[in-house]
Order: structure tokens, then sequence, then C-alpha cells
């Protein structure tokens, strides 16, 4: 059994969670991310781990642009041997 005080407490602190809940959906209802990331990084990891992450992370949050662009090294490739010996 409660007192009148205890009672009161009680109603006051149902409220107040009551509110909580309330800012807490409203919050996450006109909640929209916008902005740009832009990650730099390459070579094997930026193709096979980062591009798809970033993919399905722009079609869950469509106000963001998400960049990852390969730098270039300057780094001529070779031919395998086999070919060069041609």
């Amino acid at each position: 059994m409660l007192t009148e005080q205890g009672r009161a407490f009680h109603q006051s602190c149902r409220n107040i969670l009551g509110a909580l809940e309330e800012a807490r959906d409203s919050a996450r209802n006109a909640r929209q991310l916008r902005g740009r990331i832009r990650v730099s990084t390459g070579g094997y990891y930026a193709e096979t781990v980062l591009a798809p992450l970033l993919g399905e992370f722009a079609a869950l949050h469509p106000g963001i642009s998400a960049s990852a662009p390969l730098p270039r090294l300057g780094i001529r490739e070779r031919a395998p041997a086999s070919r060069r010996d041609s």
C-alpha cells in the first residue's frame, strides 16, 4: 500500500516515462540522415568490403552521399611473365 506521497511520486514517474517515450518516438520518426561521407582507402579492401557496404548504406539512407575514391598510386601494371616473353 502506497502513501499519498508515494502515489503522487509514482504518477509523476509514469508521466515522465510517457513523455520520454513520446520524445523518443518523435525523434525516430523525424530523423533522416543527411550529409556526405567520404572514405579514403584503396585496393582489395575497398573493392570487396567497403564498396558493397557503402551501397547498402546508401540504399538505407538516401539523404547521404557516400563515396570512396580509389587513389591513383602511379604504379604501372606489368604484364604476366608469360605474356612479356612472347
